[in-house]
């Protein structure tokens, strides 16, 4: 919708309230107006008296969840998207939808439920697919997730998002080289999706690495340069994605390591305080995020904050317990124990 037709669709809608202020439908489609235009508290407090004028307003409870979600007010979102399916329990998209919104708050496993239900409702649609690979990923049944990536892919050959997603699983697989193709391909399909850079930098990270190991440091050091690359252009792309600040994180990290071997002791110091500032960015956008706490944790380990580690364990423990992800669970058991052992 270009502007001018944004403000010709907004005076209607206005004008339409003003003949008639009891006119529920006017408050949803301005509110509907407003959305597609970011303008979300604006949209919220239309849909709110849409529903005021009209207690089972289906769509309204739809789009009033949609916009809460995206205003990161997930539990009333969930509240919202329960009325439309309380209202009617056959709505493909509210069960995605919903999923959705209990994967943001770590409900892994419910998440699954309800993209589950979404495809059994509607079979034909690709976005539950890849929102239950992605949930699947999260609690780490990769082999599961890769076959519903797969399946989505199938059903609409040219989601970029899915290819991103499917290269993270195949990297988490050790499948590095295939996974690099398919955030290349996202790239190619969709080459303003933050995500996929994000991706594919963490995947160039993890070959770097790979040729550490192998004693190749300058083709390493190439990985990791080009791995910062890719999650600066993600972070420039979409500056609120928890997921890069943390893989941009890592691998600074990686870099900071590599200029303590060279023996470039300042440089490496500005790596390691430039990667903690990245995952405390990380944890502010996304304070549930369990991996960004192990990392951090890891990280004021090797910079000797013991007490500041051990508080990082501790909550990604917690967080990894209560999301059902069992590999950041015994990792940070681990370190915990590491840790007092050293007492």
């Amino acid at each position: 919708m270009s502007q001018g037709e944004y403000e010709s669709a907004l005076a209607d809608y206005n004008q339409a309230i003003r003949l008639k202020s009891d006119y529920p439908e006017a408050y949803y489609e301005r509110g509907k107006t407003k959305m597609s235009q970011g303008e979300y508290e604006s949209a919220l407090a239309d849909y709110n008296h849409a529903i005021h004028l009209k207690s089972d307003y289906l769509e309204a409870y739809g789009n009033r969840g949609n916009v809460k979600s995206d205003l990161g007010q997930h539990e009333s979102a969930l509240a919202d998207y329960n009325e439309v399916l309380q209202l009617n329990p056959d709505l493909a998209i509210t069960y995605n939808n919903r999923g959705v919104t209990k994967a943001e708050l770590g409900q892994y496993e419910s998440a699954i439920a309800d993209y589950s239900e979404a495809i059994r409702l509607d079979p034909d649609d690709s976005e539950p697919y890849n929102n239950r690979g992605v949930a699947k990923a999260e609690l780490e049944q990769h082999e599961s997730a890769l076959a519903d990536y797969d399946e989505a892919i199938r059903l609409q050959p040219n989601f970029a998002q899915v290819y991103s997603n499917r290269g993270a699983t195949k990297s988490d697989l050790g499948q590095h080289k295939s996974a690099l193709a398919d955030c290349d391909e996202a790239i190619r399909l969709q080459p303003n999706l933050a995500l996929a850079y994000s991706n594919r930098g963490n995947v160039k990270r993890i070959l770097g690495e790979n040729e550490t190991d192998q004693g190749n440091s300058e083709r390493a050091l190439e990985y990791q340069e080009s791995a910062l690359a890719d999650c600066d252009e993600a972070i420039r792309l979409q500056p609120n994605l928890a997921l890069a600040y943390n893989n941009r994180g890592i691998v600074k990290r990686a870099l900071g390591e590599h200029e303590d071997a060279r023996g470039n002791s300042e440089w490496a110091l500005e790596c390691y305080e430039s990667a903690l500032t990245d995952y405390n960015t990380a944890i502010h956008l996304k304070p549930n995020f369990a991996q960004a706490y192990v990392n951090r944790g890891t990280l004021k380990r090797t910079q000797s904050d013991i007490e500041g580690a051990r508080a990082d364990f501790q909550t990604a423990l917690e967080f990894a317990e209560e999301q059902g992800i069992e590999g950041i669970v015994v990792d940070a058991e681990q370190q915990l124990q590491e840790l007092n052992g050293t007492e």
